[in-house]
């Protein structure tokens, strides 16, 4: 069974459903074997490129230095019963100190959810959702719906771990589509954003992945619109994982970087290979290889130089059977 490659580059694509054509901001593919949630990156996340967040500040007490103090990457699949989520949040001081359970005040993931994508300026009683992932050491991300602005939101069978990463932290969460009212295939306003408190305090800074006015923050109609697809499918069998496994690209080192990092990567058998380097649009900076290469382990050095400035950067290695990309974070 082969892989079918996601690209997600915030792109925005027209899809046409029941004569009507609509404008998404993002895709959620399904998967045939989705992840297990234990804060362990599987293979199957490492197909996708994920949405990055690095830009989209609302700040409080506390300006962000850069995307080493906070900025987000996040990724989603779906099958007929779940929602699954990877937030690999850039973070250089985590902090769990508030005494409630599930506070915004400290280093937490929040989700937006309008089911039924609709216009409305308040949220709907019923398909307008809010959900809190707080980051702790524990392992366990504590779940938190906000209740007072939002209806109620039933988080049973909702699964939720994390994991500090030396970066930051990654939470992998599991929501049934059944709490969400959802069918397998939907179009859905969604965002997610980050709270970071480095001072023990109050909440320093909060990121979001879309452009939002801090003063729509609770305002369904002004969520961009995300896809449930079965067009794009995700495949992790017992035929394609070794392959996969063969082709390994490992994470760059120093990271964060600057001006110079090594990426190293393997190569099961002799074959053309394409090394780039891109922006989180997606738009080429460079490709460092791009030739016929023999079996056998490869380092390559990136130099930013003096024209980049400081954010994430994504790494893709394209083989004709594989493409896996990673991302690195330049700061100056």
């Amino acid at each position: 069974m082969k892989s079918m490659r996601f690209f997600s580059m915030m792109l925005v694509l027209n899809i046409s459903i029941i004569g009507f054509v609509f404008a998404q901001d993002a895709e959620i593919p399904t998967v045939d074997t989705p992840p297990v949630i234990d804060s362990i990156v599987d293979d199957v996340w490492n197909l996708l490129d994920g949405y990055h967040a690095d830009t989209n500040y609302f700040t409080g007490s506390e300006n962000v230095d850069g995307p080493a103090d906070l900025s987000m990457i996040w990724k989603g699949l779906h099958d007929n019963t779940n929602l699954y989520f990877l937030f690999n949040v850039f973070d250089d001081v985590l902090n769990e100190d508030s005494p409630q359970p599930v506070d915004h005040k400290d280093d937490c993931v929040e989700l937006f959810f309008d089911t039924d994508d609709g216009d409305e300026d308040t949220p709907d009683p019923y398909d307008d959702f809010m959900l809190k992932l707080e980051y702790s050491s524990t392992g366990i991300s504590p779940l938190g719906p906000d209740t007072n602005t939002f209806p109620t939101f039933d988080t049973t069978g909702v699964v939720a771990r994390c994991a500090p990463t030396g970066e930051g932290y990654i939470i992998e969460t599991s929501i049934p589509l059944a709490n969400l009212g959802l069918a397998p295939e939907a179009l859905i306003g969604f965002d997610a954003r980050v709270n970071d408190d480095d001072d023990g305090d109050n909440r320093d800074s909060q990121l979001q992945w879309w452009n939002i006015d801090i003063n729509d923050w609770n305002k369904p109609a002004a969520l961009p619109i995300v896809l449930l697809t079965s067009n794009i499918v995700v495949n992790v069998d017992e035929e394609s994982a070794p392959q996969v496994d063969n082709y390994q690209l490992a994470q760059n080192f120093p990271n964060p970087f600057n001006p110079s990092t090594e990426i190293r990567y393997t190569l099961s058998r002799s074959e053309r290979i394409k090394l780039t380097v891109t922006n989180i649009s997606g738009r080429e900076i460079v490709t460092l290889v791009d030739e016929a290469q023999n079996a056998g382990e490869y380092r390559v050095t990136f130099n930013a130089g003096q024209n980049l400035s400081s954010g994430i950067y994504c790494y893709r290695l394209r083989t004709r059977t594989n493409t896996i990309t990673k991302t690195m974070v330049l700061l100056k």
